[in-house]
C-alpha cells in the first residue's frame, strides 16, 4: 500500500498523510506507534497547511527517494502530539458508536411503543359493535389495516434485533 507524506522544503518538515482509502475518498492520516492506529481525520493535514501556508509543499510517495530521504531527514510535523490524537480519535469515534447505539436503541423501543399502541387499537376496534353492515365493512376494513401495520411493525423489531445478536 502507498504512503504519502507532504513536506514543506522550506520549513525541511513533513506529515504523513498516510494511504489513501478510496472506499472514504480520504487519507488515513498519521499513525500511532502507542496505539497502533491511524488518527483517521485530516486534523494534523489542516494544522500543517495552516502552519505552512505559502511555502513550498511537496507530496511524495513511498518508495521514493525523496520519501526516505524525508523520513531520515526532516522533522515530523507534531510527532510528540500524534498519540495524544490518536487517543482522541479513538476516544471519538467510541463516542460516535455509543451514540449509534443508544439511537438504534431509542429506535427500538418506539417501535416497541408503537406496536403496543397499534395492539390496543387492534383490540379497542375489534371489541366494537357495528350498528349496521356499511359500518361493519368498514370496521373490518379498518382492523385489517390495522394488523398488517402491526406485522409490519414486528417484523421491523424482529430485524432490528439481528443486529444486537
Amino acid at each position: 500500500m502507498r504512503e504519502f507524506l507532504l513536506i514543506c522544503e522550506a520549513c525541511d518538515e513533513y506529515t504523513s498523510l498516510g494511504s489513501y482509502d478510496d472506499r472514504e475518498r480520504r487519507f488515513e492520516g498519521e499513525y500511532s506507534l502507542l496505539y497502533n492506529e491511524k488518527t483517521n481525520n485530516d486534523e494534523v493535514l489542516v494544522r500543517f497547511l495552516r502552519i505552512h501556508a505559502g511555502h513550498p509543499l511537496c507530496a511524495v510517495v513511498s518508495g521514493s527517494e525523496a520519501y526516505a530521504k524525508a523520513i531520515a531527514s526532516a522533522r515530523h510535523f507534531m510527532a510528540d502530539d500524534l498519540d495524544k490524537m490518536v487517543e482522541e480519535s479513538l476516544w471519538r469515534q467510541g463516542e460516535k458508536e455509543q451514540q449509534l447505539t443508544m439511537d438504534r436503541e431509542l429506535g427500538r423501543l418506539q417501535l416497541s411503543v408503537l406496536r403496543k399502541l397499534l395492539e390496543e387499537e387492534t383490540a379497542e376496534i375489534a371489541g366494537r359493535t357495528a350498528a349496521s353492515a356499511a359500518e361493519s365493512q368498514f370496521l373490518l376494513g379498518k382492523e385489517e389495516g390495522l394488523k398488517r401495520a402491526l406485522d409490519i411493525v414486528s417484523e421491523l423489531l424482529e430485524k432490528t434485533s439481528v443486529y444486537y445478536r
